[in-house]
């Protein structure tokens, strides 16, 4: 059982020593199952998640009915969906249930694109946050430009393998895999935006305000600061926020989804998607290119389309309907959009 699953519940069932000694059962794909550990396991899943409100309910409702039957062979069909996989759907979809452990992770291509877009990617943030319309580059953006950068790095860079202190390491190890890739988009998600200590700071030296200048070794100490505590709370509350499987996370189901499309170039199986075979990879950019296209027509040669206040059309010089169905100049009560 992972320890996702599991989460924080653990300490809140018996120990398997109080439960009831049945022979081993093996459910219909031969999965051997040890029934008192299966119910152990099963009655963990009912505290867990008995008050989740992103699990159907009739999932626990069947959990709660095997526990009181008692029967082996339910106890194992109940188990799988649990430990196997997530239980949830959007999760499955999202995100694979295994691993390659052939796979490196740790390679000097991850570290030097993650570090550099670390330095870009921050700094730009900050200094562009400083314009009266900022720009700002999220780690979406990130996670789209390292792709192109780390396949350009594995066709260019020498694949030569260096000792040093008895490590062997090479600046090109092959293919840029999903785990590099996961690691750079990581290491720029952590600093991608710009610190809130900033805010601060530029209201202390800006002379429309304090005019106090406290010296660049208040500032980074200040920054640093502020950044640890943040990162040390969410340290503090990943047993509560993260390693519950029941806390999901949906907003991360996009990038999940991007690393699979980018490194998984097979064509889909026709028998499970309704004849459809075009890969992931294909399909993203079918779409991209085809977003790439049309923005062209809202964000340059028709801006009204953004904000598609047709209603005042009718009486363009009517006071009270722009200002209730006006998209800039009123409430905007009808926000169509086609951007």
């Amino acid at each position: 059982m992972s320890h996702d699953t599991a989460g924080d519940i653990s300490h809140q069932t018996n120990s398997l020593e109080q439960l009831p000694h049945r022979p081993p059962i093996a459910d219909d794909q031969h999965h051997v199952v040890v029934p008192s550990i299966a119910v152990n396991e099963l009655e963990k899943v009912r505290v867990g998640h008995q008050e989740d409100p992103d699990l159907p309910q009739e999932r626990i409702d069947i959990v709660k009915k095997t526990l009181e039957d008692g029967e082996a062979d339910e106890i194992a069909r109940a188990e799988m969906p649990f430990f196997e996989n997530s239980p949830y759907e959007e999760v499955r979809a999202a995100v694979r249930s295994t691993d390659d452990p052939t796979i490196v992770a740790n390679t000097v291509r991850a570290w030097v694109l993650g570090m550099i877009m670390v330095t870009i990617g921050s700094g730009s943030n900050m200094f562009l946050s400083m314009r009266s319309s900022a720009i700002n580059f999220s780690a979406l953006f990130v996670q789209l430009v390292v792709y192109s950068i780390g396949c350009l790095w594995a066709k260019v860079m020498p694949t030569r393998v260096f000792r040093t202190l008895g490590v062997d390491w090479s600046l090109n190890r092959g293919p840029f895999n999903i785990k590099e890739h996961v690691v750079i988009t990581l290491m720029s998600n952590v600093s991608i935006g710009y610190a809130y200590s900033t805010d601060a700071l530029i209201a202390l030296a800006g002379k429309p305000f304090y005019n106090i200048d406290m010296g660049w070794g208040f500032q980074l100490l200040f920054t640093l600061s502020s950044q640890l505590i943040g990162i040390a709370l969410a340290g503090i509350f990943r047993r509560f926020l993260i390693w519950p499987s029941s806390m999901i996370w949906p907003s991360q189901f996009a990038n999940t989804s991007l690393f699979y499309a980018l490194h998984d170039h097979r064509k889909s199986d026709a028998s499970q998607t309704d004849g459809w075979v075009t890969s992931r990879y294909r399909y993203f950019f079918y779409v991209a290119m085809g977003m790439f296209v049309y923005y062209w027509i809202p964000g340059v040669l028709w801006q009204g389309l953004s904000v598609f206040a047709w209603v005042t059309w009718i009486m363009p010089d009517n006071v009270v309907v722009n200002q209730l169905f006006g998209g800039f100049t009123g409430l905007s009560l009808i926000p169509i959009t086609f951007d």
